[in-house]
């Protein structure tokens, strides 16, 4: 993997002229997040091992789409993560292999003594052929890979990697038969991955997602559905560096404002005139 980014890195000036430009970057607040993608050509068809990579402590990347054309190849993919999500889409006639992730700061607020939070990462999404000649599509040995747990980044390569915290936070769906056929097939992907750690009120934290997509040919799309979310007990909430809120904080009641006690005023005023005007009725 390090060779392989190493040499990629190498070649990347080369490959960002050819490149589409470059569309805008997707943002958020720096402090504590780090965020990747990587694109892999694992049989150096369209490029020379690494097609984009992007990694940027402090804020989230997205790339724009990349094609390449050498002969009968081609690739494309698209990727984007953000404070609740991992998105991607990528399609290639050649072996592929894309890694977005993603890491936060949370801290927790609410609750009393020690309690359980659970985090998830759910990516559900659809692997189908491509046109290979006039008569066949194929979608070779298709997977996605689901990771919760620390973001490391390796400085002697600059490589980054999600370590999962243990196994219940590292999941993987592979389609046991490839698809093949005279006409267009699609089959459902879904992995899950769960993670439980104990927490206090005010504990600050790191945690790291990563969605992986992998083929020798055919498409993967898992747009907008690998999704970040967690279950909290009643009156527990999460706040991220990355500018995301789990969970519902609660509303105070707070202070009329001056318009709101001179309508109370005015009106225990009107209600006090007329008990007066009935109580003087009653009177012989």
């Amino acid at each position: 993997m390090q060779l392989r980014l190493l040499a990629g890195l190498a070649a990347l000036g080369a490959i960002t002229l050819a490149a589409p430009a470059a569309t805008a970057q997707i943002l958020f607040p720096p402090s504590g997040s780090n965020s990747f993608i990587e694109l892999y050509d694992t049989t150096e068809h369209v490029c020379p091992l690494v097609c984009a990579f992007a990694s940027s402590p402090g804020q989230s990347v997205s790339i724009p789409d990349f094609s390449g054309a050498n002969g009968p190849f081609f690739m494309s993919a698209t990727g984007s993560v953000s404070p609740t999500a991992i998105h991607s889409f990528v399609s290639s006639t050649d072996g592929v292999e894309f890694d977005l992730a993603t890491n936060d700061t949370y801290t927790v607020h609410g609750g009393s003594g020690p309690f359980a939070i659970t985090v998830h990462l759910d990516a559900s999404g659809t692997t189908s052929t491509v046109q290979v000649n006039p008569h066949l599509f194929f979608d070779i040995v298709p997977n996605i890979t689901v990771t919760i747990g620390q973001l490391v980044i390796d400085p002697s390569a600059a490589e980054p990697i999600v370590s999962p915290f243990d196994d219940g936070a590292h999941a993987t769906d592979v389609i046991a038969s490839s698809l093949i056929g005279s006409t267009p097939l699609s089959a459902p992907l879904h992995a899950s991955a769960v993670y439980t750690r104990i927490v206090n009120p005010g504990d600050v934290f790191d945690m790291a997602y990563e969605l992986n997509s992998q083929f020798a040919e055919g498409t993967i799309d898992l747009s907008h559905t690998a999704t970040i979310s967690f279950d909290l007990p009643d009156g527990v909430w999460l706040t991220t560096a990355g500018g995301a809120t789990f969970g519902i904080p609660p509303v105070s009641g707070g202070v009329p404002e001056p318009t709101s006690w001179t309508l109370m005023i005015a009106g225990l005023g009107l209600a006090g005139a007329t008990l007066r005007r009935r109580a003087a009725a009653l009177l012989p």
